[in-house]
């Protein structure tokens, strides 16, 4: 597993870490990396059309690391064109990748250039007017005479995509350019060079629907009557655009000294660049009264033009080797890190209300607009204009030692982490660079027990912590310790049945510290302002099992379950925010592997999710949202002429067309997840 940066088997890794392949990326039709997080109890998604997920109860889970590496986060989908599978490591990571959330790890490992020849098409459409060509190809480029191990690889992806969404007026539209080489010198020095390059243009999804006291999807008229406003309306603008632009250039050296010490060296610089140009919906809506004495509502709205472009600049240097002392085996990791990251923003809108509203029971959209450009749209209210560079450096070591026949296994590891940060606000009178700093030092410590000797059972345990700085400052310029999570788990790892069912079971808890807030009473007592301090935040605690079974040939599944729990750590009350206490999924695929209907296969996959109790916000009931309950199911069939192989399937999404699926929601609105969604795919390898 990339993410764990040693070479060595998930069994003797005392964590929790799910493992999602290209395989399945087919059989569900999967295109980003939330089609594969939909299916993994653990996570739940937290915004549309971003790079933000949940989990374990912690927000700001990132899937934005490729080949171990983090990448900018931002809007736009996650890619999984080029992607061999995607990695989730489950609580803090903070020894191996510094800063990050609490909840869980997301990365994707790209495909890589091989020997062999390769050469897939696959062609998508769907419901929406969904078009979707993708092309794989692969082999050797040049081999040398003079040695069989020299030679050059390559890999190339390609992907096009275009559609509409289920709610009018809005689309996503997607390419993508990734090609890579490989120069393996001979059996233990090889280098890649990665291009990857991204383009993305959609608009936001602001359908919004409106929550009123706690009645999802009406208004509250001041008569104290609801109406209902239809699910499928948005109110943005046709015109409206976000646009993504990614370039990233990699290259990964490795050379194996020995066979027991190799050394690695990554570098990766990205360019980004992010314009969004849209109409943006206001948070509440507002009751018109009509000449009629009739009522109405709609949205107030501004127009935002809203920029972020920046570079950065990331390296890994890594020394892992294995040696023994006696009787214990050791496999260590050596490790530095430097990321430097430069971003300019420029956000500029429109003046409250200087914007034209829009109808909630009827929008009407192009309705005496003004353009941009003209003297009637003016982006009077600059909310940012700021250029950032923060700059970061790590060195980090682990160390998992193995005794007693590699049946015990204990892991321990350091990390210390330093960050320089840099801030000029242009909106100031006299703009000048704010510089402020922080550091963190991070431990994690973990256990294996290979219960039976063949490491089929097997008992783990970990106590981990990740952090966030904090660049605040006292009055006295004393700087703030991190928010930290510290993370207890414990669990049983079992592959029986001679491999047949494998699966985790783990129990776990996070407390979170360091939440900063004002300190009024330091104010008050010393006569000065601007204190703070750091205060308790939230405790997870829940179950956590997964499970992959081919109990026959003809029957593969995989699923999980995940049991949570959120409070405040001062007071013990539930924090609900979005979080089910109940997550469960199962993915069946069925295939026929002889007879006369040989290379027919079927899948149903379903997802569960209890209710959720919305976000806090000031003095507005909470609320539930329903519970979450969807089938997806595809049937296809694979097939051989001569040397090419082809596959067709129908996959089908929210089989029952359930039309309450709220993926996200604030105290006053919801978002709607797509209905019934239908795609037919064609794939051919050569």
């Amino acid at each position: 597993v990339e993410g764990t940066r040693l070479n060595t088997p998930l069994a003797n890794i005392p964590q929790s870490i799910d493992v999602y392949t290209e395989e399945f990326f087919r059989d569900l039709q999967a295109v980003e990396v939330r089609d594969i997080i939909d299916y993994q109890p653990t996570v739940q998604s937290n915004l549309w059309g971003g790079t933000a997920y949940r989990a374990r109860g912690f927000t700001g889970v990132g899937a934005t690391y490729l080949n171990g590496v983090a990448q900018r986060a931002g809007f736009g989908s996650q890619f999984i064109g080029n992607v061999d599978r995607v990695e989730i490591l489950k609580g803090p990571s903070a020894i191996l990748y510094g800063a990050d959330s609490f909840g869980a790890l997301i990365n994707r490992v790209t495909k890589r250039p091989t020997s062999r020849k390769i050469a897939t098409v696959d062609l998508l459409y769907g419901s929406h007017d969904y078009k979707r060509a993708a092309l794989d190809l692969g082999g050797t480029l040049w081999q040398s005479r003079e040695s069989s191990e020299r030679k050059l690889l390559y890999r190339s992806n390609f992907i096009w995509e275009d559609g509409e969404f289920f709610k009018e007026p809005q689309y996503r539209r997607e390419r993508l350019i990734a090609p890579s080489l490989t120069l393996q010198w001979s059996r233990r020095t090889s280098v890649t060079l990665d291009t990857i390059y991204s383009w993305t243009s959609y608009n936001g999804n602001y359908e919004g629907l409106p929550v009123s006291q706690g009645r999802v999807g009406f208004v509250l008229f001041p008569d104290g009557t609801f109406r209902h406003v239809a699910k499928f309306h948005s109110y943005n603008e046709p015109g409206d655009e976000r646009i993504v632009r990614k370039f990233l250039t990699g290259l990964d050296f490795r050379h194996a000294f020995s066979r027991n010490w190799q050394f690695r060296s990554q570098f990766f610089r990205e360019d980004f660049f992010q314009d969004l140009i849209e109409t943006v919906p206001g948070v509440n809506y507002v009751v018109r009264t009509l000449p009629d004495g009739s009522f109405t509502a709609e949205y107030p709205r501004n127009f935002r033009w809203n920029t972020n472009d920046g570079v950065s600049y990331r390296t890994r240097n890594e020394l892992t080797g294995q040696f023994t002392t006696g009787p214990v085996s050791h496999r260590i990791l050596a490790g530095h890190s430097w990321d430097d990251d430069y971003n300019r923003i420029f956000n500029r809108q429109t003046a409250n209300n200087a914007y034209p509203a829009i109808d909630l029971f009827n929008p009407v959209y192009g309705n005496n607009l003004p353009q941009l450009g003209t003297a009637q749209l003016v982006l009077s209210n600059i909310t940012n204009n700021t250029e950032n560079d923060a700059e970061v450096q790590a060195v980090y070591v682990n160390e998992l030692l193995s005794f007693w026949d590699d049946r015990v296994f204990l892991q321990a590891g350091w990390r210390k982490q330093m960050v320089d940060r840099t801030n000029t606000d242009f909106r100031s009178a006299n703009p000048a660079p704010v510089a402020s700093d922080a550091d963190a030092d991070t431990f994690s410590y973990g256990l294996v027990f290979h219960i039976l000797d063949n490491q089929r059972l097997t008992f783990y345990a970990n106590a981990n912590e990740g952090f966030i700085p904090n660049f605040q400052r006292q009055p006295d310029g004393e700087g703030l310790d991190p928010t930290t999570g510290e993370q207890l788990e414990a669990g049983f790892k079992f592959d029986l049945v001679s491999g047949r069912v494998a699966g985790l079971v783990s129990v776990y808890q996070i407390k979170q510290e360091g939440i900063v807030q004002r300190d009024f009473e330091r104010d008050a007592a010393t006569g000065i302002e601007g204190w703070f301090r750091g205060i308790p935040g939230q405790t997870s605690e829940g179950i956590d099992f997964s499970l992959n079974t081919r109990l026959f040939k003809w029957w593969d599944a995989f699923g999980g379950y995940s049991l949570l729990d959120v409070t405040d750590t001062r007071t013990g009350a539930p924090t609900g925010d979005s979080n089910p206490r109940h997550s469960a999924s199962i993915f069946n695929k069925f295939s026929v592997k002889s007879g006369p209907l040989q290379g027919l296969f079927f899948t149903l996959g379903t997802i569960y999710k209890s209710e959720r109790q919305s976000q806090a916000s000031g003095n507005q009931p909470r609320w539930w949202t329903p519970k979450y309950f969807r089938i997806d199911t595809s049937l296809g069939y694979n097939w051989k002429m001569g040397d090419a192989r082809y596959s067709v399937s129908l996959r089908v999404r929210n089989l029952m067309d359930k039309e309450n699926l709220y993926f996200i929601q604030t105290i006053n609105r919801a978002n709607l997840e797509p209905t019934r969604d239908i795609r037919l795919q064609l794939t051919a390898r050569f």
